[in-house]
């Protein structure tokens, strides 16, 4: 019995404390994929580009900037594309800042996906343990804290966008290398509109994804509490 419930403890604190981290970044992941530039491009609010990119170009560049920090070439494809005088699209700062976001993708990617399979199995231990009244609480508390910190960064993003996106950026980044110049290309092909709609669509389905596991927490909280009201 006590390792039993030992193991529920840890269980439900797997599924508590790891909640709020796997919901956050699983949109984002979602988020960082092909559809995402020309989904973004055909939204009304985007402005085009002042310094001469058509949509085409913008989608291609676009796309291409995303590849090169999801996918596996790396960006080294960057230094291909060039002006018509020769110079490249994407200067030298450009291209070391994506490849500091391209490291910080390859290690949170996998330790989202590793702490995926920890709560995945936290919730199934407490299944297969018969702590349905515990999962229930587990889902519900985890989701609660879930919702709290994504209402505390939409509240930075609507009222104190630039904050938030400079400190965000040194916790990640040392220095200022995420910083450019209004005719750069990166903020020619993502200007702020673009970060401040991805961070509206992130934080939307995080609140639909701990709405959801709240509400199934809750049933399985009332099942579990109505089942032992019921027994003798």
């Amino acid at each position: 019995m006590r390792i039993k419930n030992i193991g529920i403890g840890f269980a439900r604190l797997l599924v508590v404390v790891l909640m709020p981290f796997i919901l956050l970044i699983l949109p984002a992941r979602v988020t960082m994929q092909p559809w995402i530039v020309p989904f973004q491009y055909s939204l009304p609010w985007m402005p085009p580009d002042q310094f001469g990119f058509s949509k085409d170009e913008r989608l291609q560049l676009g796309n291409l900037g995303l590849k090169a920090v999801v996918g596996v070439e790396g960006v080294s494809i960057l230094k291909k594309p060039r002006f018509a005088d020769g110079s490249q699209v994407f200067n030298d700062r450009e291209i070391q800042h994506l490849a500091d976001v391209a490291v910080v993708i390859r290690w949170m990617w996998p330790l989202h996906t590793f702490l995926s399979i920890l709560f995945i199995t936290g919730i199934i231990a407490l299944w297969l343990l018969n702590a349905e009244l515990t999962l229930g609480k587990a889902l519900s508390l985890g989701s609660k804290a879930t919702l709290f910190i994504v209402g505390f960064i939409l509240l930075f993003a609507i009222f104190a966008w630039d904050w938030a996106f400079t400190k965000f950026h040194q916790l990640f980044f040392t220095g200022d290398s995420y910083l450019f110049y209004i005719d750069d290309t990166l903020i020619r092909l993502y200007p702020v509109e673009f970060w401040i709609t991805c961070t509206m669509m992130i934080g939307a389905a995080v609140v639909l994804l701990a709405l959801m596991f709240w509400s199934i927490g809750r049933w399985l909280w009332r099942r579990a509490d109505a089942r032992l009201r019921l027994s003798p």
